[in-house]
């Protein structure tokens, strides 16, 4: 099993790159899915283009984006 995953993740206000990031560990309860399709919505461009009350570097790939097509493999 490959160790990282493209994801993207927001650099600066304003641009998502498409990076290498490594995949976590699961936990109890979670689920394994290799995704097919992703994209953001209307609420994730707010967050790419406004910012977050948050500082960059707690902006992790993968963030933002909730809308997914995939199939669970465990």
């Amino acid at each position: 099993m490959s160790t990282t995953t493209r994801a993207g993740q927001v650099v600066e206000i304003g641009r998502i790159e498409c990076v290498d990031a490594p995949i976590e560990r699961t936990r109890p309860g979670d689920v394994v899915v290799q995704t097919a399709y992703a994209s953001i919505c209307g609420s994730d461009l707010h967050v790419v283009n406004y910012g977050v009350d948050t500082a960059s570097s707690f902006w992790k790939p993968g963030y933002p984006g909730h809308e997914a097509i995939g199939t669970v493999l465990e």
